[in-house]
């Protein structure tokens, strides 16, 4: 770290990303500059613990990605960046629990804490208190619980990644408060159960949903073929091409003609049910399960 950078104490935008910085992680350097505003110390080699004792109430930007941060995050994380729009803490070590005064956080737009070790369940004052949240991603972590209680109430919500963690529990309706904004939601490779959710034929701007390796079964509401395009393995009603063998094909062919309301149809194909495997199927990524990744295609008119 450049030895001038101990005399500087007005520095509003710091950006020192990408340079091969090594040695402790310089929260000197934070506390010495109480009014930054944008701070981007991302893809160095900054190993320790990411603590701040001052409080930053100017910065709106916080990135410090792609390093060799560890331990937990400060209790008081969402009092000392309580102005904070965008924070990036994934591609690093941290462990333990999210705090829960994250949910003080009440200007958070973006939150990126993926590939990192966080545990625990996330807090409900960060589903409930952050409204004007519009990017979460939360994956490659070791996260557990049912995220969608009666406590998220993420309205704006546009971009929703929880892939990779131990969550549990069903997709409940509760996201249908976002369906004037979500358009990506990934909840892959998880331990979710239940039926897939007839509410995404409410989501208005969803154009990709990813599912695999959970443990959904039943009906799975749509907009027609069009929405199975990219995947080869489909059949049934309402698509053209026919089941021949239940046995070797992942979904068994409806028994009945789908319901439609005249915009959505929702086809009774009864996914088989089988225990997680390795058919290695391939759509658009490389999936091992009998739920798979669909691109929703909206049609409107």
């Amino acid at each position: 770290m450049p030895t001038f950078l101990l005399h500087q104490h007005n520095f509003r935008v710091l950006d020192l990303s990408h340079k091969q910085l090594k040695g402790q992680f310089p929260s000197w350097l934070l506390e010495n500059n109480t009014r930054l505003v944008f701070v981007s110390l991302k893809n160095n080699s900054f190993p320790g613990h990411f603590h701040v004792l001052l409080n930053l109430g100017f910065a709106s930007w916080m990135d410090v990605s792609d390093n060799q941060l560890i331990g937990q995050l400060q209790g008081n994380t969402g009092n000392v960046q309580p102005n904070i729009s965008y924070l990036d803490l994934s591609k690093n070590n941290f462990e333990g629990c999210l705090p829960h005064l994250i949910g003080n956080m009440i200007l958070l737009d973006v939150l990126y804490v993926s590939f990192n070790n966080f545990s625990g369940e996330v807090p409900k004052e960060l589903l409930a208190g952050c409204l004007k949240l519009q990017v979460l991603k939360l994956s490659y972590n070791s996260f557990l619980g049912h995220l969608f209680s009666s406590k998220f109430n993420l309205i704006n919500l546009e971009v929703l990644r929880i892939n990779d963690n131990k969550f549990s529990r069903t997709l409940s309706n509760v996201l249908s408060k976002c369906s004037g904004s979500l358009s990506f939601l990934d909840v892959s490779n998880n331990k979710m159960v239940g039926k897939t959710p007839s509410w995404i034929c409410n989501q208005t701007k969803l154009t990709l949903l990813l599912l695999p390796d959970n443990f959904f079964n039943g009906q799975f509401g749509t907009f027609g073929d069009s929405s199975y395009e990219g995947n080869p393995f489909l059949c049934g009603l309402p698509l053209d091409k026919k089941c021949t063998s239940i046995d070797d094909l992942p979904w068994m062919p409806p028994k009945s003609s789908s319901i439609s309301d005249g915009k959505c149809q929702i086809p009774n194909l009864l996914a088989k049910k089988k225990e997680r495997n390795s058919l290695g199927f391939k759509l658009n990524t490389q999936i091992s399960t009998w739920i798979y990744a669909i691109k929703i295609r909206f049609i409107t008119g």
